[in-house]
């Protein structure tokens, strides 16, 4: 699908519990969209898509967020705090800032930067006492250490890395 179809509107959005949209446009449509059914979003763009600080205040209920090929700079959107049910959420081949707002996702079981660039691994992700499964394949960091000294032994449910 080249851009977000004309017919897709609030009201529309919300009638999905599942959704994967792959736009070169930007997402700003979306921006603040009441999509309380909504449960699993996969977004792909092309690094030149844009998202407000107010992209997710209408998706509450999402449990699987998956983003891929996009560009966070300096962070991700200050409403993807508000994801509390959120379990998996998959940044991949992204280009990343400050994503400590990560570390407020308590309930995240996993989560992956799958070929991702980012600046520094926050050590707040070390909060994340429910993560099952961190994937950093293909990971590049502008720090000398990838992970910093005790995160790893802070996730102590953590099975996969």
């Amino acid at each position: 699908m080249e851009g977000i179809p004309r017919w897709f509107d609030d009201e529309t959005f919300n009638e999905y519990t599942g959704m994967t949209l792959r736009s070169r446009d930007d997402y700003s449509r979306l921006s603040g969209v009441e999509a309380v059914k909504l449960q699993i979003l996969i977004l792909k763009g092309d690094m030149s898509s844009n998202f407000d600080d107010f992209f997710f205040e209408g998706m509450v209920n999402l449990k699987v967020l998956a983003m891929s090929n996009m560009k966070f700079h300096p962070s991700l959107p200050e409403s993807i705090r508000k994801l509390k049910k959120l379990r998996t959420l998959c940044l991949e081949r992204c280009m990343l800032g400050d994503i400590k707002q990560i570390s407020e996702l308590v309930k995240l079981l996993v989560l992956s930067l799958r070929e991702s660039a980012f600046t520094e691994f926050p050590v707040e992700i070390g909060e994340l006492s429910k993560l099952r499964v961190l994937d950093l394949t293909g990971c590049t960091s502008g720090k000398v250490t990838l992970i910093p000294a005790g995160i790893l032994s802070r996730l102590c449910k953590l099975e996969g890395l």
